[in-house]
């Protein structure tokens, strides 16, 4: 069946896309089949025939591969996990749902370049401790959140001994002190140890490689000026797709590039140059995914302390 130009009957069944992230917007250039990888609250995960995964979301914030829909959960209720669905002529097409959604003129989003210079590094590094204190106290039970006492040595309790604490907590202390010792990038080894760890579609351990590339990648003028990324981006980018899962490996495939959702985005910048007082982007930042903001933000702090 040719689905070039359907549209349902009903306006219920029909969609346009109000904006789409660039990777995303360039993978649907061609005709292509797919599935329904999984459903959220916030939206579903379509798996199509190149690499990337897409999001298609009910929420306004944007991402590189998310597409940001003007409909609720409930419009997308007849989506089931594992339904097939076809791209052609930028239309994603549910068959069995009656369901098609036209990404031919939406805002195609990327983010842009650091607007602000960066803060003195004394700025920053309170800022980032400040910070630290308020997601532990407000979220120590989530994800990576334990370990930001013992990353900024603000906790007024004794540490652990190292046999108190997780393999994926001490590979995060060995990798923050490998930084600062060395003033160096990481070795490509020290964060493809933490890949995997976890579990979910975006585990723990991915989530803050992910962290650690994004803030190296947009800011690497400020956190290691004239180090050469690109072989370390490729080596962890490979290993992503080897050991972990495709969405993790897309979201750290991103990051190299110095792409995400822009409530990652938002929150790295303000940690770095931010000006104002009271910013509401950390909230934002911890409401990506349930753990997935946290886990992101210590990746930050790795990176930062160095």
């Amino acid at each position: 069946m040719n689905y070039a130009h359907l549209k349902p009957p009903s306006n219920q069944g029909y969609f346009e896309a109000e904006s789409i992230g660039n990777l995303a917007f360039d993978s649907l250039s061609t005709d292509q089949g797919g599935s329904v990888l999984g459903l959220t609250s916030r939206g579903i995960f379509i798996k199509t025939e190149n690499k990337w995964l897409k999001f298609l979301s009910t929420e306004s914030f944007r991402g590189p591969l998310t597409i940001n829909l003007p409909m609720s959960g409930d419009s997308i209720l007849p989506i089931s996990r594992g339904m097939n669905l076809r791209i052609t002529a930028r239309q994603i097409v549910f068959p069995d749902a009656d369901l098609v959604i036209s990404v031919q003129n939406p805002v195609v989003w990327q983010p842009q370049p650091p607007s602000a210079p960066p803060l003195p590094e004394s700025e920053r590094r309170q800022r980032v401790i400040s910070s630290a204190k308020q997601i532990f106290a407000g979220k120590k039970g989530a994800g990576l959140a334990a370990v930001l006492p013992r990353l900024l040595n603000f906790s007024s309790q004794p540490h652990l001994h190292t046999q108190d604490i997780s393999p994926l907590q001490a590979n995060i202390l060995h990798l923050q002190r490998e930084m600062i010792s060395s003033s160096h990038l990481p070795s490509s080894e020290s964060l493809i140890s933490l890949l995997g760890s976890g579990s979910g579609l975006t585990p723990s351990g991915d989530d803050l490689v992910s962290g650690v590339l994004l803030a190296l990648n947009r800011w690497k003028e400020v956190i290691f000026d004239g180090q050469d990324l690109d072989r370390l981006n490729q080596q962890v980018v490979e290993a992503a797709y080897r050991k972990t899962t495709t969405l993790s490996a897309n979201l750290i495939e991103c990051a190299a590039l110095g792409l995400a959702d822009e409530r990652l985005i938002e929150a790295l910048d303000w940690l770095v140059s931010g000006r104002e007082q009271e910013p509401t982007h950390l909230d934002e930042m911890l409401d990506w995914g349930s753990s997935s903001g946290i886990d992101v933000f210590v990746g930050y702090v790795v990176a930062l302390s160095a």
